[in-house]
């Protein structure tokens, strides 16, 4: 799906195939997040000051921003779980046979987003078995009817993904295979041990533990800010408390729910060290926040008519700003203080060397008389030819690089080779066939050690 909405935005909206509609096509999902988290929260709760609040959280939250500003597929699995949810709890609140039939229907589509929504289906089980066990003496009760035709829209929607999943077994459950079975490497325990060492390291995701890709995250920093992470375990005791005192089953199918959302980082049991994995707990994002905002909801209290009542309001109010306030500064810190130095040291500058191989290209020499040189652990070759704005482009030197550079010297077209600033042995070779070419250092704008070089021979007969 979310190579669909890139190629609308190409399409349609005239946007070229460049790394930034990536980027686009995920910060409109990530923002579509925000306003189905509130529909999702004030449908659980009936509470619009409380679902304001967990949107508001959810939109400065360093977790939701991150993933969907990365150009990848991430945030479509909070997008369709907030939407699901959202749907079939009004269904089920509201006896409406339409939202539940919708419901299957966005069930069925989440499965095209990210893989990490697979789980959502039980989640869904879970709301619809707990509405039913609480309200299965009362007339608005959902028949199992209903229930059924919302199953028959979900598989109905399912069967595209169903038949490639047939057609290309081995790909379809490739991350499936690997990460909770043993096809790339064995468990480093028992497989019960491993699952509940990930459970207890997921529980603490929130103010504890962290992701260790730097793709996502910080070293280090849990998925909430410290503020936000004591909202979250107030919340967690605060629904708790709520469901005993009112039954209300929505409270329970929240903490019942959430423990399914992070099941996609806890079965990664071949790979404990994926776990917390900020990326496949996306589907959580939606909970996560509503628990969050539901202690700042309880200071949050409408004035009585007394001048102390009102005094005590503004008090309030003027602590749930306060808590937001600082909430996002943080965040705002995490995300482009920690966050962005990690990337900028992680990240490979291919952008820098597709601005010169294209410089190169559409000036004096052509794209295929201009290389890349393979190193390890270096650049992508294949991504400096998209930076480059060449789709497909992939001149790489591979392996024994002489015999190359040897039947390249009969070639009388201008030539320019780009290697990494470590590897001596082919600035060696390079410049012993090709004497007369000229070396230069081009230095990263990001970091010195991302520095790189180039060697441009001129055409045979050039004076």
């Amino acid at each position: 799906m979310f190579f669909f909405i890139c190629a609308a935005l190409v399409q349609w909206l005239g946007f070229g195939l460049t790394y930034y509609t990536l980027k686009l096509a995920a910060a409109v999902c990530g923002v579509l997040v925000i306003p189905f988290a509130y529909l999702l929260a004030a449908e659980l709760t009936q509470d619009k000051r409380l679902a304001l609040l967990a949107a508001l959280l959810l939109a400065v939250g360093w977790w939701p921003v991150v993933i969907a500003r990365n150009g990848l597929r991430f945030p479509l699995a909070p997008l369709f779980t907030a939407i699901t949810l959202w749907l079939v709890v009004r269904g089920l609140r509201r006896s409406s046979t339409n939202a539940l039939l919708l419901g299957g229907l966005s069930l069925g589509l989440g499965f095209y987003g990210y893989s990490a929504f697979r789980l959502v289906p039980l989640a869904v089980a879970m709301v619809c078995l707990l509405s039913w066990l609480h309200q299965r003496r009362a007339a608005s009760s959902i028949s199992a009817t209903v229930i059924f035709a919302m199953a028959s829209v979900f598989l109905i929607a399912l069967v595209p993904m169903v038949r490639y999943a047939g057609d290309d077994p081995a790909a379809f459950w490739h991350r499936i295979v690997t990460r909770m079975g043993q096809a790339e490497v064995g468990y480093t325990d028992s497989a019960w041990i491993v699952f509940l060492r990930n459970s207890w390291n997921a529980a603490r995701m929130f103010s504890w533990t962290a992701d260790t890709a730097w793709l996502v995250s910080p070293v280090g920093q849990p998925v909430l800010d410290w503020v936000c992470g004591a909202l979250f375990h107030l919340g967690l005791i605060g629904f708790a408390v709520r469901y005993a005192r009112t039954h209300e089953w929505q409270y329970l199918a929240v903490l019942v729910c959430l423990p399914i959302l992070l099941l996609p980082s806890v079965l990664a049991l071949a790979f404990p060290v994926e776990n917390p994995s900020l990326t496949r707990s996306g589907s959580a994002l939606p909970l996560v926040f509503l628990l969050a905002a539901f202690p700042l909801r309880a200071l949050w209290q409408p004035a009585g008519n007394s001048r102390s009542s009102l005094q005590a309001a503004l008090w309030r109010s003027a602590a749930v700003y306060s808590l937001v306030t600082v909430s996002a500064l943080v965040n705002y810190r995490i995300i482009f203080t920690d966050y962005a130095a990690l990337y900028q040291l992680s990240a490979q500058n291919t952008s820098e060397i597709g601005a010169v191989v294209r410089g190169y290209a559409t000036s004096i020499g052509d794209w295929d008389t201009v290389w890349v040189r393979a190193y390890p652990y270096w650049v992508d070759t294949r991504a400096v030819g998209i930076a480059a704005g060449r789709f497909g482009w992939d001149n790489v030197i591979l392996n024994e690089a002489q015999p190359r550079l040897e039947a390249l010297a009969s070639d009388p077209r201008a030539k320019l080779f780009i290697f990494n600033q470590s590897d001596a042995e082919f600035q060696s070779q390079v410049q012993r066939i090709f004497p007369r070419g000229v070396e230069r250092s081009h230095q990263s704008l990001v970091v010195s050690d991302k520095d790189f070089m180039s060697y441009f021979v001129m055409a045979q007969g050039t004076p």
